[in-house]
């Protein structure tokens, strides 16, 4: 059973902000481990079901950040007969009582009626494990092996539904910054302040754009796909299964690819024509020295660089 604990662990954020909530979900991990290895399975369920239900957090935060509509009249709502009450970040959702949570959630996402139903049951589930009742409920691991089954089923098939979420993320982080003048940590920082997890990074990294597409022959195009190649580079740091991301992004850029670009800001302003040559050195080189040896030949050929230049 301890397998559980590594595909949920695919679902959750890389990174978070903050170092005590990092603590805290390796807190989570431990528990559920080592109350499965001492066959406390109540306990291991009840660690498990807080990893789920964090995972519902981040999803939901993902929506309301977003300005689902659903997600943001429930809020509102609590707000209003809460007062004081403030959401600044995903785990400040669990001031919701989690039946309310999961609910709200799952029909915003347009959820059948009955899998809403099925969902809010793990809740019964870990109050009759986590209150003082003076029964074991879960003394087979069995039992418990439902429960988590179950819930990492529900997770696969929230993530099914949020792929446009994702794209919209990507696309407005790339709409936003290429213009912009490159800042050491800003990759960084849109990856932990979106609690991009590693499925997320996967499912982007697969995402089919508009502007990838069409060849680079002007500034806008040239710049959103410099800034996409940078962007796959960070992001196949945070996973395993890196399938050449970057080299293939490198073959994306060199697609149609001119030899000089006009960067200027103005179109009232004189012409400002500068080598792309140049900008390969300026945003691309520096990347490529850090592949391994293999990697690093393949994306020289593919940016048309002669080995034997100084």
């Amino acid at each position: 059973m301890e397998e559980y604990i590594h595909q949920i662990r695919k679902y959750l954020p890389v990174e978070f902000a903050e170092q005590e909530t990092n603590e805290f979900v390796d807190y989570l991990f431990s528990a559920y481990l080592e109350n499965i290895r001492t066959k406390k399975y109540q306990f291991s369920f009840t660690a498990f079901h807080m990893l789920y239900m964090s995972y519902i957090y981040k999803v939901k935060w993902l929506l309301k950040e977003q300005g689902n509509q659903q997600v943001n009249n429930s809020l509102t709502e609590y707000i209003t007969q809460n007062r004081g009450t403030v959401f600044n970040t995903l785990f400040d959702l669990s001031q919701i009582q989690e039946k309310t949570t999961i609910e709200k959630l799952l029909k915003a996402l347009c959820f059948h009626a009955n899998d809403v139903y099925t969902c809010k049951d793990f809740v019964e589930t870990r109050n009759k494990c986590s209150h003082a009742s003076g029964k074991i409920y879960l003394k087979k691991p069995s039992q418990v092996e439902h429960y988590i089954s179950e819930e990492i089923e529900n997770i696969k098939a929230i993530q099914s539904k949020i792929k446009p979420q994702l794209k919209k993320n990507l696309e407005k982080f790339i709409n936003d910054f290429w213009e912009e003048n490159w800042i050491e940590g800003r990759m960084e920082k849109w990856i932990i302040s979106n609690y991009l997890s590693e499925q997320d990074i996967e499912e982007i990294l697969k995402l089919k754009i508009s502007f990838l597409s069409h060849p680079s022959d002007n500034k806008e195009i040239i710049l959103k796909k410099l800034l996409y190649c940078n962007l796959v580079y960070e992001l196949t740091s945070y996973i395993e299964n890196k399938e050449n991301y970057f080299l293939k992004s490198l073959q994306i850029f060199m697609s149609g690819l001119i030899d000089e670009v006009d960067i200027r800001k103005n179109i009232e302003d004189e012409p400002k024509l500068k080598s792309t040559r140049e900008l390969i050195e300026e945003r691309i080189l520096p990347l490529l020295a850090e592949l391994p040896s293999e990697d690093l030949k393949k994306g020289q050929k593919i940016l048309k660089i002669d080995m034997n230049d100084d």
